[in-house]
């Protein structure tokens, strides 16, 4: 875990294979090392057409509490982070808090909700195939790399593990990641990538799912990121089983 001190925190609009998706980015120096970092928070899809819709104060005060249980627990653990804490980090008053959330427990399902909605919009990008064969190979080992070290909600899932809560959330994600290969798959075999029977996708999808998420594993629970050569060799392992 960092410590760092936040330096600015802005909103972007990224275009991923021709859709826009908005992000939050903080950066921070590492008080560490000295550098200067960003992390980056999937908020939503993004309609050029449409003005964001205006959120009432009461939703724009749970989402302060949210962002700030978030910040709190990348930097400590759930036993540390108190009512207080929360209410003092998303700035505004302790009872403020209890108007909104019955409990810290509460205000962490509460943020599990959001997690998976990320993990969601995170899983449709498999989706956007690229054009050759090649270009696809190489943009699955991206997101490979980009699912394995930058989990959405690693934080949050972290915390529910500790309160042992996390049995349907992970249930729940490795369902939907499995059922995502599988589209994926069948897709790379309509574009004519890669010749797959339906019971090889229904295995493979499965055996990725399981492999993804044992590869999360480390990042998740433990707190440890892997080394440039083990994102690598998870990425390799990820598209030899793919384009074998």
């Amino acid at each position: 875990m960092y410590n760092y001190i936040t330096t600015m925190a802005y909103e972007v609009v990224k275009t991923i294979r021709g859709r826009q998706y908005r992000y939050a980015v903080e950066s921070y120096r590492d008080a560490d090392s000295g550098k200067v970092r960003n992390k980056w928070r999937y908020l939503g899809k993004a309609d050029s057409d449409q003005p964001p819709a205006r959120r009432t104060r009461g939703v724009e005060t749970r989402i302060k509490l949210m962002d700030a249980v978030e910040r709190l627990l990348d930097r400590g653990p759930w036993s540390d982070t108190t009512v207080r804490h929360i209410a003092t980090e998303a700035g505004v008053a302790e009872a403020t808090f209890y108007r909104h959330f019955r409990s810290r427990s509460e205000l962490l399902k509460a943020c599990s909700g959001r997690v998976m909605e990320q993990f969601e919009e995170r899983l449709k990008t498999l989706l956007d195939i690229a054009s050759s064969r090649n270009d696809e190979r190489a943009r699955l080992r991206g997101l490979v790399v980009n699912s394995v070290s930058e989990p959405p909600g690693a934080a949050v899932i972290h915390a529910l593990w500790t309160t042992g809560e996390t049995g349907s959330l992970r249930e729940q994600r490795q369902i939907r990641r499995e059922h995502a290969l599988n589209r994926y798959l069948k897709k790379l075999g309509d574009r004519g990538y890669v010749t797959l029977t339906d019971a090889d996708v229904a295995e493979l999808s499965h055996a990725l799912a399981l492999l993804l998420q044992s590869f999360a594993y480390r990042t998740v629970i433990e707190r440890r990121h892997l080394n440039e050569g083990q994102y690598d060799a998870a990425a390799t392992i990820v598209d030899r089983l793919v384009f074998r």
